[in-house]
């Protein structure tokens, strides 16, 4: 028993410390004037406790990382609800990932495939909506919307049809190549989504709220980049954590409180 706490203890330091010097070189990128979007990879590592010791662990070391990351490299003032969903995000993936670990592999694999038919069809009837079926509902209601949502939605659509091709793709090699790890990647790729949409929707409402100048931002202008960004990072995220996962299964650390 104290040897796995000393393990745990251990991996979610280390995984913790990888994380801060990662976000440290992240990138901060400025919406409305200010910080409104990081690009970094510091979540990659803060997630892994959470799958290999639970959410407990995932929301201290969540919570931790944020907090230290305010002290080492502050981007502003210190907003303790953005701790608060950190937490969250990290308990998310923990149970998340319990409880659909036991789930067939290949429920997830039909999971993506229809959603990637589905934003397929929307791509296309949102191309024809605005050509050959202008008199439809559908295209009267695109002609209706002004420049700017229009390019916010055929933008939005055309980049979650891609990344679900590319979702599709990559499923497809790791079963060819690397059945095992096939058999995370889609469990661990919808766990990943439902908790960073999550904390990403509840981040944006919070920065909202604190921060005037993004308050006087449409919502979507400000939260449809930080959602493609977060779905982007998600699916870079998932892919690498499958192989890290395969590593310390063999070294006997994967599962420890299985």
């Amino acid at each position: 028993m104290r040897k796995n706490k000393t393990k745990v203890i251990t991996i979610t330091a280390m995984m913790i410390t990888i994380a801060m010097v990662l976000r440290y070189l992240g990138i901060m990128i400025p919406i409305g004037g200010v910080g409104g979007m990081r690009i970094s990879f510091s979540g990659f590592f803060t997630k892994i406790p959470a799958v290999l010791f639970g959410g407990i662990i995932g929301g201290m070391a969540n919570g931790i990382m944020d907090i230290l990351g305010c002290i080492i490299k502050p981007e502003g003032a210190y907003i303790p609800l953005l701790t608060v969903t950190a937490i969250t995000g990290g308990v998310l993936v923990g149970v998340l990932w319990k409880v659909l670990k036991q789930v067939s592999a290949k429920t997830f694999r039909i999971f993506f495939r229809v959603v990637t038919v589905v934003m397929i069809l929307l791509v296309i009837f949102t191309c024809l909506g605005t050509t050959l079926l202008k008199d439809s509902s559908y295209g009267q209601f695109l002609q209706a919307l002004s420049e700017k949502r229009y390019q916010l939605i055929t933008i939005g659509a055309g980049i979650a049809c891609l990344l679900c091709v590319i979702v599709c793709v990559l499923d497809f090699l790791l079963v060819k190549k690397q059945p095992k790890l096939a058999e995370d990647f889609m469990r661990l790729l919808f766990v990943l989504f439902c908790a960073n949409i999550t904390v990403t929707t509840l981040n944006t409402f919070v920065l909202r709220l604190f921060i005037p100048a993004l308050n006087n931002l449409a919502f979507m202008v400000f939260y449809l980049p930080r959602l493609i960004e977060e779905i982007i990072m998600t699916v870079i995220q998932c892919y690498g954590m499958v192989f890290l996962l395969s590593l310390l299964r063999k070294m006997k650390i994967y599962g420890i409180t299985e």
